[in-house]
């Protein structure tokens, strides 16, 4: 959370000074609602004017504000909270000890705090600048003269000096803040107290760019030599602050992962965890790349920081659309590491804030997405996906030729009976597959997939699951959270409500859908297509699992089986004359069945998705078809070619055919 901002908000709710010491409890509350392990403030110490004075006069900074905040004024500029003038709580926000007072009270909430430390570079006035000036990389003035954008003209005790920017070497030089050396021992010795004295007001720390000063890099940066050829900060340095507290925790920010792994350095530093830079930069790509990643050793996985925003990156609605933002929290959030919420990316917020205003814009907030995320962090919230194994889920092919399983992208977590299947589609098109999961978490004939993101519960023959695996046909960024378990073993029932007493809604007959095993063996069983005959005596049912059969309407005996397409069977028509049935499939093709020879006696190809409608013509041998490929057509029935193209819909949602 930007702290600066956080409390500006509840000022102006509550038209009163608020400080870290004096938050409402209903706010703090509010937080707890997330069930988060810790809150990471960004931004408690002291500003420094000197940077603010120099982001007012960088047009840059102020035009990227006044674009974030409408009505921006001067003192809605605060600076930069990475531009630190000295390591004490600002006294805007109370000072230290209100900061002590939030800590203790977040702890009785269970809740934890992590801080910053920003330790390549500090502000222009800081103390160390007149003090301690050999302690920051220094250039001459001919290097002032040749890159004013690099160096500042400084006045210490020991005389005028140029100091160079902090930078890393990529992009300028952030020009509010001064270098620090870290080839020389003193400098790595009085960081590593600051970092000590730091470690004891929090239970962890976001280190800042920390990839930044381990030798390697510093020297690509600054060239020269270490006083110490072997020397590296990091390693002493936490080993310093675990000596006094073994619990805390480092949380390293690392860059340029594709280039060469720096969080798997940092790790070996001594980083409990590192940024996952190499995911965020994959989420808007080929599937296939995420899968990629997700397959590294679980031991480096459990140390990653997952995120899809934060405050140096877009909001996660404004880059990936508001669908596909939640589609990949919930990838990225149910993932082994550390889990990073943004504050606002929960409420659909789209301004990115920069980091030098102390006051953001009034957004609304997106309802839905909002409730859908706390469903989410509920689900976040469960003891499996803490103290469980996770383990990547294969995802097959639905049927022949259909390469949209490729989209699907699962995982699951396990611990004893308890288990959550997590299934997110990556594309924008509607994706089917099969998934090789894990269904052995109970010994019973029957599981319960319940949707945690979701109110849907289906039963499952636990052998057909552990056999052929479970298919799932998700929309574009369509997710699913199952919690798989044991359940009573009761057959699939569909509930025949009388023609005559239709509008009554009757109760007459149940029957148990119990289709064979003998066809492909599919984990998804459910009713999906349903048909009276002409005559209202007959009814036939179609399922996921390709199958078709005819039951009586009066006895709720199965008459036939009428026998299986080539994929998932969605809907289903009778002829008028009722001698024959219709099939629509996953698979874009049209099945004629002669019920009496018991016989498949057509298959019509022709649309270019999954047929979803059917209807045969009351008078005359036309078959009417609506499909996913946006396009509803009219086939003669004779000789299977289409007569005429209906209609071109201008989304995939095609409507119910009806007489």
């Amino acid at each position: 959370m930007n702290t600066w901002t956080w409390l500006d908000r509840l000022r102006r709710e509550s038209d009163e000074g608020i400080t870290l010491a004096t938050i409402p409890q209903e706010e703090l509350e509010r937080l707890a609602g997330y069930h988060p392990d810790a809150v990471w403030l960004m931004g408690v110490w002291e500003r420094s004017p000197h940077a603010r004075a120099i982001a007012l006069r960088d047009t840059r900074v102020v035009a990227e504000c006044r674009e974030a905040l409408p009505g921006f004024v001067e003192d809605d500029l605060v600076g930069s909270p990475y531009s630190i003038r000295r390591y004490v709580v600002d006294a805007h926000l109370g000072g230290d000890h209100a900061l002590e007072v939030l800590r203790g009270r977040l702890q009785r909430l269970g809740i934890g705090l992590v801080l910053d430390f920003v330790p390549n570079h500090l502000a222009p006035d800081h103390p160390w600048v007149d003090s301690h000036p050999e302690r920051f990389v220094q250039g001459s003035e001919a290097d002032l003269a040749r890159d004013p954008a690099g160096y500042i003209g400084v006045r210490s005790q020991r005389g005028d000096v140029a100091l160079a920017c902090g930078r890393d070497g990529f992009f300028p030089p952030w020009q509010d803040t001064v270098q620090l050396d870290y080839r020389r021992g003193d400098t790595r010795v009085a960081m590593t107290e600051q970092l000590e004295m730091v470690s004891q007001r929090c239970d962890g720390l976001r280190c800042d760019m920390a990839m930044l000063l381990t030798r390697k890099d510093f020297i690509r940066v600054w060239g020269g030599l270490f006083d110490d050829s072997d020397a590296e900060f990091w390693p002493s340095a936490i080993e310093r602050v675990r000596g006094q507290n073994p619990d805390f925790a480092f949380i390293a920010e690392a860059y340029w992962i594709d280039d060469d792994d720096r969080g798997f350095a940092l790790q070996a530093q001594g980083f409990d965890f590192t940024y996952d830079e190499r995911l965020y930069k994959r989420l808007n790509g080929d599937p296939g790349l995420v899968a990629d990643h997700l397959q590294a050793g679980l031991h480096y996985q459990r140390r990653l920081v997952r995120f899809i925003e934060n405050h140096d990156e877009p909001r996660a609605v404004e880059r990936f659309g508001r669908d596909a933002s939640f589609a990949l929290a919930t990838l990225v959030l149910t993932l082994p590491g550390m889990r990073l919420v943004h504050d606002g990316q929960a409420e659909g917020y789209r301004t990115r804030v920069p980091v030098q205003l102390g006051r953001q814009p009034a957004e609304p907030i997106e309802v839905e997405l909002a409730a859908m995320y706390r469903r989410l962090l509920d689900v976040l919230a469960q003891p499996v996906l803490r103290h469980g194994s996770w383990h990547l889920v294969e995802s097959a092919s639905a049927w022949g030729g259909n390469s949209s399983y490729r989209n699907i992208l699962a995982s699951q977590w396990g611990d004893g009976a308890d288990s959550l299947l997590v299934a997110v589609n990556l594309s924008v098109d509607r994706s089917q597959c099969y998934l090789r999961a894990d269904f052995s978490v109970s010994d019973g004939d029957t599981l319960l997939l319940s949707d945690r993101l979701g109110s849907t519960s289906f039963r499952r023959s636990a052998r057909k699951l552990r056999r052929s695996g479970l298919f799932l046909d998700l929309p574009g960024f369509g997710c699913q959270a199952f919690s798989i378990g044991p359940a009573s073993d009761s057959p699939q029932t569909v509930g025949l409500v009388s023609p005559v007493h239709a509008s009554g809604l009757a109760h007459r007959h149940t029957i148990d859908w119990q289709p064979t095993d003998s066809v492909h063996g599919s984990s998804w069983d459910s009713t999906f297509g349903m048909a009276w005959s002409p005559d209202n005596a007959k009814l036939a049912l179609s399922d996921l699992s390709f199958h078709i059969s005819i039951w009586d309407g009066d006895s709720a005996a199965q008459v036939s089986d009428v026998g299986a397409q080539g994929a998932p069977v969605t809907c289903l028509t009778w002829s008028p004359d009722g001698r024959s049935l219709a099939s629509g499939s996953n698979d874009a093709t049209i099945a004629v069945w002669d019920l009496a020879a018991g016989a498949r006696r057509q298959t019509i190809s022709g649309h270019e998705g999954p047929v979803l409608a059917l209807d045969w013509s009351p008078t005359r041998g036309l078959l009417a078809s609506g499909s996913m490929d946006r396009t509803v057509r009219i086939w003669d029935t004779d000789d299977g070619y289409t007569c005429e193209l209906v209609a071109s819909h201008a989304d995939s949602r095609t409507p119910d055919i009806a007489r």
